[in-house]
């Protein structure tokens, strides 16, 4: 007979950031992290990070998908049966949701390569790999060329 192994996962903060496009209702961009996982998502560099990909990709505008990024230690990860960093795709109530899956220690690199290939696979557009890489480069750059105001308080 198989065994089968109930996990709780205590999720240490939620965040919900407000949608980008005017005509959009609800938040766009919900962050859960769990206790253990290293490191955190900078929200505020995640949405920045959605912005510039937006403007790079010329979808600027145009409706997003809801976004839920799950920040989660190896551990965890191994628990739920995710073997590492990926995108999935889901329907809840008719409409699409998007689920970044970061395991592990979450950077600039990962927000702008998954997010890329978000709206990329929403928008039905087609993107090769020199685009794509550019414009991660290109998104990941300023990011880290953004500076916090607050930090100089």
């Amino acid at each position: 007979m198989q065994k089968f192994r109930l996990c709780f996962f205590w999720f240490a903060s939620v965040t919900m950031l407000r949608p980008l496009s005017s005509g959009q209702a609800g938040p766009v961009l919900t962050v859960m992290e769990t206790r253990d996982a290293p490191g955190n998502v900078a929200p505020e560099k995640l949405d920045e990070c959605l912005r510039l990909t937006l403007v790079e990709m010329n979808l600027d505008g145009r409706d997003l998908p809801r976004i839920v990024v799950y920040h989660v230690s190896q551990k965890t990860a191994d628990d739920l049966g995710v073997q590492h960093n990926s995108i999935w795709k889901a329907n809840v109530g008719g409409q699409p949701r998007y689920e970044m899956w970061i395991v592990g220690k979450p950077s600039t690199f990962l927000y702008s390569y998954m997010l890329a290939s978000i709206l990329q696979k929403h928008s039905q557009i087609t993107v090769d790999t020199t685009q794509l890489s550019r414009i991660v480069t290109k998104v990941e750059r300023g990011l880290n060329a953004t500076v916090d105001a607050r930090s100089f308080h």
